[in-house]
């Protein structure tokens, strides 16, 4: 099972498209996850896709708080708070409000969901 990250507002598609990029970057996620962008259908009267999600297919190995390490790493750099989701399975956790001092704990809840 994978893990998937949604971002909501007006600036989601280029949240996704930055923290997709970063995710890339990060040798540790791309050692043990496949990291892709996943699109919506265009609604009707619309040009085009939109981003949904970036889906994270994980491997032997993954752990979650490298995810969320590089998570809050992006969000630092970007100098702002994400208004989305990360899911996997039934656990669903707020990107606002992981934090530094919450990512042991988020890294847990999504480690916990593996089935």
């Amino acid at each position: 099972m994978g893990i998937t990250i949604r971002m909501e507002g007006a600036e989601a598609d280029e949240e996704l498209q930055s923290l997709h990029d970063w995710l890339l970057a990060e040798p540790k996620i791309r050692r043990h996850a496949r990291v892709s962008l996943r699109s919506a259908p265009a609604r009707p009267g619309e040009m085009g896709t939109v981003l949904d999600a970036i889906q994270v297919a994980v491997e032997d190995g993954f752990q979650a708080a490298e995810l969320v390490l590089a998570y809050l790493a992006w969000r630092a750099a970007r100098g702002g708070k994400a208004n989305g989701t990360i899911e996997r399975g039934n656990t669903k956790i707020p990107l606002s409000e992981t934090t530094d001092e919450t990512a042991e704990s988020v890294a847990k809840k999504l480690d916990s969901d593996e089935s």
